[in-house]
């Protein structure tokens, strides 16, 4: 995950499965995501996914 702050209330971050194989589950910040394989998850807030590349 890469995680990036502009204070205390802008977030965003990115969650990526680089296996090619199999879909993963992942815990950030306290949640549960799931990721298919070789895909990126993009969360403008933290915590909820705008963007999956894989969908």
């Amino acid at each position: 995950a890469h995680m990036y702050r502009a204070g205390p209330e802008k977030c965003a971050a990115f969650l990526a499965n680089v296996g090619t194989q199999s879909d993963q589950t992942v815990t950030f910040n306290g949640n549960s995501y799931h990721l298919p394989a070789w895909s990126v998850s993009i969360l403008p807030d933290c915590k909820n996914v705008a963007f999956n590349s894989a969908k």
